[in-house]
């Protein structure tokens, strides 16, 4: 056994450097805390952390670690202890992650390139009988066969040391052996057992060190490969900016040619050139060392003394088995060191909090460090992994994102009278009135670079928003001339019209493109010029209510909580009425890529947009390119021919405008559209399933028509539909009717092989699960685990924080989840909320470190906050107020003042649930005793606080319960 600060000289030659570590839950902060302190004493630049035992949930919370990549099992078998993570170091190329089904343990596999693997296992003593695994670990193995360097590196729990009886051990070194692989020591990792293996199958070098640490009752394993990996190193620097030259530069520069010039395009381009210059000149960059240390501030030299201390105290203790004395010393100075171990720590992270003050941005970077919550996205390296392509490699990625909407919309047949179709479609939307660009000044510009967020990323022209808010007051006066030039003039500048795009990982292959989502940066002053644009635009379609009161998104005053609220209303008002029910659920592909620029300003033109105002719209569209960066490498420019600009901030009311006609058209009598952007739902009902059904397939026949008429494309597969009703028998019969997406050459024929839409029984929709039956079971369910899993969040920050700031945190992460969409779901069952409301107390518990048993009522008095039923009344209510203009006379006209809103008739107690009922209900209830009619949003929206946190819980749920 090795000691962690000698271990640096047995494998400073070594490529691939892995860790394993029993670490007995990686959610416990001091396990995490001293495994940190391990790696800060080998002073190693490991490669692969791995850990077993992390007793992880069913939605694991990893801590972040800076540099690395976390990997989380996520088939967690019934045992709590269960579980495996993978740290990967960023500069490791080429790697592939995989979790097989495993029987009796968990696994993970990591893949290098096409040479190298490792298998990373935990398999726990409470199985006994071995014979699922090993199967499992036969079957695993076998499919590596093309690999030549296999790793099986984990806690096995099957003693393999020599002289120990183990009845499980030969079997286990039998198949290892007729598989090819040897264990590469025998040496104690827990107590006199040899539980922790490694199996290697290669014909490389391969070191095997045991680190004598007491982080856990398992020995730490150092695993080296003299294997040459793949790595690309991205080069940290970091860049300081002379203020007080910048300011003598501005105040300098020659503006003459900027004032002396009546094209947009010329002065924009000098200002941009002059302000990237001045940033350039002034900017000192700093080369950071590549070599990342695993080390935390709170790590002091003393701190690593006591360390090494405790581990020397050990080591005699275990020499020593019975002497007492040695044990007592051991335990009392392991005790010792643990505590000054979290008393550092906590010590550190205090102060951090303190310094913050009242940056609010810098607090919250705080807390996401001590709720290992911090996050950052590494570049697309892998699409680059050859660099001496590695400019190509960003141009085929390039190529790629720009053709997205080019290649989806070449594959839609269009027919020689689909243009003149589309005409037809938006002939009735042509108005008289007509949008005027009035120019701008001084305040208005001022007031939009103060909304500008600092922390936005830079654009080609490395002008960031920080530096225009900075020197807003040099600024201010040229920026105000160029917009008002592009205004009156109708053109829009050409170097603001290249967007840089970079690339992040969604899921799979990191070196497939196609698995990369392409964020698109804009230049900052752009953002400036389309807000003055977006202001006009919006208040014209707005005023003279252009946009269909369908469409929910990127709109004033309306959110996702009202699309959700609109589809649950109707759908229990068909289905209150003994109406079939029934809709689909539309999923387009690309939309906002595949819009057709012509057919666009067509529709904008019909919406009273012409003239000078139309020019300037269709300068902004057109000659738009873009440029990919991964890393340090900056693609080739290429052409934009499709789709509103990525990124923008008029590109979403464009997208609006684009498919406005599609919610003005009533697809049959009764149906209804509810939209969030391309988020669309159509909904229909009838008497019975055979006419619901024809209806269904006709309005979706004039959306598919829509659809191709105007570029876009419907990902069929994706496309579901759910019928809706009270019960299971009441459901139509699976298979005897259907809806199939035809194409336009399908419509007049009884057969086709037209693909069919899928049938779903839950559907998430705005980030709400909708089941069939609407009792949102599935919802609570999720969202009940999404609440859990911040319990160690609280579970961190309470030892640094104060009450109000936890408090901030717990609105912030916790409240902001519940209340999302609580109006629509929030008044199912009691017994389906049981579950939510539990967790719920639990961060609330765990965060003021009051005991399980804690009583509910005193509890959210100390805290301060309401209930999740709680939450659910007061978001009925202000959704209600504000649906509710105040009239004056209403006193003078009704023999009842409290009853402020007209209730409907419904038959059914399930309908008494949603808010088509309990809006009306409970405002009408509530009205009677706070008389908030009157107010305002934010005093109603008190008075309702104040008065349901003396409530309890039973006489919460008395609200809910109807008087028949």
């Amino acid at each position: 056994m090795t000691h962690p600060e000698h271990c640096i000289n047995l494998v400073r030659d070594s490529n691939l450097k892995i860790f394993l570590q029993n670490i007995r839950s990686i959610n416990c902060d001091y396990n995490f805390s001293g495994l940190l302190a391990i790696l800060s004493q080998t002073n190693l630049d490991t490669d692969i952390l791995i850990l077993t035992e992390c007793r992880l949930s069913s939605q694991p919370m990893v801590p972040y670690l800076d540099g690395y990549q976390s990997y989380s099992s996520n088939k967690t078998n019934v045992l709590q202890n269960d579980g495996v993570v993978f740290y990967v170091k960023n500069n490791i190329t080429n790697t592939i992650i995989e979790e097989p089904e495993f029987a009796d343990a968990n696994c993970l596999i990591l893949k290098i390139g096409k040479d190298t693997a490792i298998v990373a296992i935990y398999r726990s003593p409470s199985y006994k009988n071995t014979a699922n695994f090993l199967t499992s670990l036969g079957r695993i193995l076998g499919e590596l066969t093309s690999y030549k360097n296999v790793l099986v590196i984990g806690d096995i729990n099957i003693d393999i040391k020599k002289g120990n009886e183990d009845r499980n051990s030969p079997e286990y070194l039998t198949l290892a052996a007729y598989l090819g692989y040897f264990p590469t020591h025998l040496l104690p990792t827990r107590y006199e057992n040899c539980l922790d293996h490694i199996l290697a199958k290669t014909v490389l070098p391969v070191k095997t060190v045991v680190l004598n640490t007491s982080l856990t009752d398992h020995r730490t394993l150092l695993i080296c490969l003299q294997q040459g990996i793949n790595r690309s190193y991205a080069i940290s620097t970091q860049k300081n900016l002379n203020e007080k030259a910048v300011s003598r530069d501005l105040e300098n520069l020659d503006m003459s040619p900027f004032y002396n010039c009546l094209d947009p395009n010329t002065i924009a381009k000098y200002l941009t050139s002059s302000l990237s210059h001045i940033i350039e000149t002034n900017t000192q960059i700093t080369f950071l060392s590549r070599r990342k240390k695993i080390i935390k501030p709170w790590i002091t030299p003393g701190l690593l003394r006591c360390i090494r201390n405790r581990d020397k105290l050990h080591q005699t203790m275990n020499r020593f088995p019975n002497n007492v004395t040695h044990k007592t010393t051991y335990y009392r100075y392991r005790n010792f060191c643990n505590s000054l171990l979290r008393k550092l720590k906590r010590q550190h992270e205090m102060i951090q909090i303190q310094n913050a003050g009242q940056d609010k941005k810098r607090l919250w970077q705080v807390i996401k460090n001590i709720a290992n919550m911090a996050n950052t996205k590494s570049p697309a390296i892998e699409l680059i992994a050859n660099s001496s392509q590695a400019l190509q490699s960003a141009n085929s990625a390039n190529s790629f994102f720009v053709n997205i909407g080019k290649t989806l919309a070449k594959n839609i047949i269009m027919q020689p009278n689909d243009l003149n179709t589309n005409a037809s479609n938006q002939t009735h939307t042509s108005q008289l009135h007509s949008f005027a660009l009035l120019p701008t000044d001084e305040t208005e510009v001022k007031s939009i670079i103060m909304t500008l967020r600092s922390g936005c990323a830079t654009g080609i022209d490395n002008i960031s928003c920080s530096f225009i808010k900075k020197y807003m007051k040099y600024l201010t006066p040229h920026l105000t001339y160029l917009f008002n030039l592009c205004l009156s003039t109708g053109i829009f500048p050409k170097v603001f019209k290249t967007a840089l795009i970079k690339p992040i990982h969604k899921n799979g292959d990191k070196s497939c493109v196609n698995n990369y989502r392409p964020i698109a940066i804009l230049p900052s002053l752009s953002k400036i010029l389309e807000r003055i644009i977006y202001k006009r635009l919006v208040l014209y379609l707005e005023s003279n209510n252009l946009l269909a009161t369908a469409q929910y998104g990127f709109r004033s005053s309306r959110s996702t909580s009202d699309a959700v609220i609109q589809l649950t209303d109707y759908i229990i008002r068909q289905m209150d009425s003994q109406k079939k029910c029934l809709a689909i659920f539309l999923d387009l592909a690309k939309a906002f890529d595949t819009v057709n620029i012509p057919i666009l300003l067509s529709k904008l033109e019909n919406l009273g947009i012409r003239g000078q105002q139309l020019t300037l719209f269709k300068d902004y569209l057109s000659d738009r390119t873009q440029r990919v960066q991964i890393d340090r490498i900056i693609s080739d420019e290429l052409p934009i021919e499709y789709g509103v600009p990525q990124g923008s901030i008029l590109g979403p009311v464009l997208f609006l405008v684009y498919i406005n006609d599609l919610l003005l058209s009533p697809l049959s009598n009764g149906s209804m559209i509810i939209s969030y952007a391309d988020d669309t739902a159509l909904l229909f009902s009838a008497n019975n399933w055979d006419d619901v059904f024809s209806q269904s397939q006709s309005g979706f026949n004039y959306v598919m028509n829509w659809l191709r008429v105007n570029a876009l494309t419907l990902n069929t597969e994706k496309t579901q539909y759910m019928t809706f009703s009270y019960n299971s028998s009441t459901q139509p019969t699976d298979g005897e009717l259907s809806i199939s997406a035809h194409i336009w050459s399908c419509l007049n024929h009884a057969a086709c092989n037209c693909p069919k839409l899928k049938s779903t029984s839950t559907i998430t929709y705005l980030g709400v699960i909708i089941d069939r039956h609407l009792k949102f079971n599935s919802h609570v369910e999720a969202l009940t685990s999404r609440v859990r899993k911040l319990i160690y969040v609280f579970k961190n920050l309470r030892h640094v924080a104060n009450s109000a700031l936890l408090k901030s945190v717990y609105l912030s992460l916790c409240q902001s989840l519940l209340m999302y969409c609580i109006t629509s779901w929030g008044g199912t069952h009691k017994t389906t909320m049981i579950d939510l409301e539990r967790a719920q107390r639990a961060i609330l518990k765990v965060s003021t470190f009051r005991p399980f048993r804690y009583p509910t009522r005193q509890l959210l008095a100390e805290c301060d906050v309401l209930s999740v039923r709680q939450l659910f009344i007061l978001q009925t209510i202000i959704q209600k107020h504000s649906q509710t203009p105040y009239d004056s006379s209403h006193q003078k006209r009704h023999r009842r003042a409290d009853i402020v809103c007209r209730s409907e008739l419904f038959h059914t107690e399930h309908t008494h649930r949603f808010f088509c009922f309990l809006g009306p209900y409970l405002y009408n209830n509530l009205n009677l005793h706070l008389q908030f009619y009157p107010m305002t949003k934010i005093k109603c929206k008190i008075a309702v606080q104040t008065w349901l946190k003396s409530k309890t819980y039973e006489e919460t749920e008395e609200l809910l319960t109807v008087i028949k």
